[in-house]
């Protein structure tokens, strides 16, 4: 190797280096490997809240918050902290809890995690529109007169729904019944439609649920649905994925009027009708798509949601029984994979005025 050395002009030097000498490592000998470096330990702030809001959830309570702590992974003793959290747009109300200490590697869970919803937000909204939540957790300084300091921040998102909006089985499957408007004026129309096609089919007109037996329930659910028949409704594509992300919901009285369904809405209209007509119906979701049951008898199931429904004796729209053999293997594989929804009568409406 030749290095060249500065000089004065003209006289330049190039300095032949002698080439390093080869170093022969014995076995045994031990290698130094570069040291991987650890994460710096630090104060986190551990929080599980909904992804979603909507004013059904508001309506029926849904906590925002599910979970809220705090993490110390370091080893120093934090005195007089502060933990306040706020939203912009404010979705609530600023919050904050006060915490006498914190230990040196430990974990401290924190109460009290209602939070007061601003409705009318919900209420306005047209759109979907998302919220960023701050979480700040402040101590006091090293001595009484140092300011305070902050010790770890958390910032998420909330995804606010407009009213008309359901957040799909990914966000609270039990708040589909939310959707269900029983009492929507349509809803009456379309079963004094029913009533007359019972009457002119020389049967009862009377909606009495299962108080006439199976046959006059099966007799009902017919004649609601040979009425939406005559709504002469026209399907409209729902959103991609929609079972999962959700989708505006139509309500009864807007279907009616402007003739256009997806099968959610179509699902939505058939629970309310059954409903009101005192049966007990089921919203089914399957990839893509929903659809409505109802039980022949006076049954339910145990809890508002379930995903297993090999056990159930289903029918198809046209009254038909279900396929047998193969056919019905692959059928209720299918079928297995739904979530069905039996409306809560308990659940609050957002889209009633």
């Amino acid at each position: 190797m030749s290095e060249v050395l500065g000089g004065t002009s003209g006289d330049e030097r190039i300095v032949e280096l002698a080439a390093p000498e080869p170093v022969d490592i014995a076995e045994g000998a031990a290698i130094i490997e570069e040291a991987v470096q650890e994460p710096a330990k630090t104060v986190i702030i551990d929080t599980t809240l909904v992804t979603k809001l909507n004013l059904a959830d508001y309506m029926n309570a849904v906590p925002v918050i599910r979970e809220l702590r705090i993490r110390n992974e370091t080893a120093q003793h934090y005195r007089s902290l502060t933990l306040s959290l706020s939203a912009e747009p404010a979705i609530f109300k600023p919050k904050t809890w006060n915490i006498d200490s914190l230990s040196a590697n430990a974990f401290l869970q924190i109460p009290g995690l209602d939070v007061e919803v601003d409705s009318s937000l919900l209420t306005r909204l047209v759109e979907s529109e998302y919220s960023k939540l701050s979480f700040k957790l402040t101590a006091a300084g090293a001595s009484d007169a140092a300011p305070r300091v902050e010790v770890a921040r958390r910032e998420l998102s909330l995804e606010m729904l407009p009213r008309n909006q359901w957040g799909g089985l990914s966000h609270i499957p039990e708040m589909t019944a939310a959707f269900v408007q029983p009492n929507d004026p349509a809803i009456e129309t379309l079963l004094k439609k029913a009533c007359e096609l019972l009457t002119k089919a020389g049967k009862s007109s009377s909606l009495d649920g299962y108080g006439s037996g199976s046959e006059h329930a099966w007799e009902i659910m017919s004649a609601i649905w040979n009425a939406v028949l005559a709504m002469g409704l026209d399907y409209t594509l729902p959103p991609a994925s929609f079972e999962l992300n959700g989708q505006k919901v139509r309500s009864p009285s807007h279907i009616a009027a402007n003739g256009l369904a997806t099968c959610m809405d179509t699902t939505m209209l058939f629970c309310a009708a059954l409903e009101q007509a005192g049966l007990n119906p089921m919203a089914i979701f399957t990839e893509g798509h929903a659809f409505a049951g109802v039980w022949l008898k006076n049954e339910e199931f145990t809890t508002a949601t379930v995903t297993d429904c090999t056990t159930s004796k289903v029918f198809t729209t046209e009254g038909a029984p279900a396929p047998t053999g193969s056919r019905r293997k692959r059928w209720l594989t299918t079928l297995s994979l739904a979530c069905v929804l039996k409306p809560a009568k308990k659940r609050k409406c957002p889209l009633a005025s």
